[in-house]
């Protein structure tokens, strides 16, 4: 039997939930029991592929990923990282915002657009704010409450990028008039990972931290919040990531039912 303690802070926790699959090749019946667990459990959404948004929007309240992967990507050296770098998010900014438009007109009514990972490797920041920037104009257009969570895949990057990363878009934020739109800044896709153990930057409490502190510095009205995903698979670790994120989590990706 649940202490009353343990069921209010699940209570709690399942509103953030993202109830995530994406794999590639996730049946019909897959994702109809993802959304029926995740209504059963009160979660806040279904996170699934662009293209499945159709089938399900009706069903329930859906996240679309925006050039996600297609595969899981193994990185066990510095030049798998340099070359899984350069095909993170790498679609042209056109097809990407034509992804994101079908995605909103089938329903989505969250988007989590992998960015361009080489355009934040590298420090363009004219082609970084110009992702965000048309997601954001975008979402303006539907006049409706919607959520953008961009996937900075932090795994990969050094601190500074991080930094730099957060720099741009607390900028861009602060320059957008949001209106309908909240924001929050997403860390993982979940599907980078390594075989034999290459020091990758997993979904931590040492990561969130690191993206609160950048997030306190660069965008002091806290207009943007903190989407935790990857490797989060219990409660327990859901606890640390809260406390990490301090009063910035919006959102908590993941596949697992979180539960003790």
């Amino acid at each position: 039997m649940e202490t009353p303690g343990i069921s209010i802070f699940m209570k709690f926790t399942n509103k953030l939930v993202d109830y995530t699959n994406l794999k590639p090749d996730a049946s019909h019946q897959d994702l109809t029991e993802l959304a029926q667990k995740a209504k059963k459990q009160g979660f806040n959404s279904i996170c699934i592929r662009s293209d499945r948004i159709k089938e399900f929007a009706e069903t329930y309240r859906c996240s679309a990923t925006i050039n996600f992967p297609t595969k899981v990507y193994y990185c066990n050296s510095d030049e798998d990282k340099k070359s899984i770098i350069k095909e993170i998010g790498n679609h042209s900014l056109e097809e990407k915002l034509a992804e994101a438009k079908q995605a909103l007109n089938d329903g989505a009514v969250e988007l989590d657009p992998v960015i361009n990972l080489a355009n934040v490797s590298k420090h363009d920041f004219k082609k970084l704010r110009a992702e965000l920037n048309g997601y954001i104009e975008l979402m303006q257009s539907y006049d409706k409450p919607l959520w953008l969570k961009p996937i900075f895949s932090c795994e990969l990057l050094e601190d500074y990028s991080i930094e730099f990363s957060i720099d741009i878009l607390a900028q861009v934020v602060a320059g957008a008039q949001l209106n309908k739109i909240k924001v929050a800044y997403k860390n993982s896709t979940g599907f980078i990972k390594t075989e034999n153990d290459y020091p990758l930057k997993t979904t931590s409490q040492e990561l969130i931290s690191l993206i609160t502190e950048n997030l306190n510095e660069y965008d002091q009205d806290a207009r943007i919040n903190i989407k935790a995903a990857g490797g989060i698979k219990d409660i327990e670790t859901a606890e640390t990531i809260i406390e990490a994120a301090a009063g910035r989590l919006s959102h908590i990706g993941t596949s697992s039912d979180m539960s003790y």
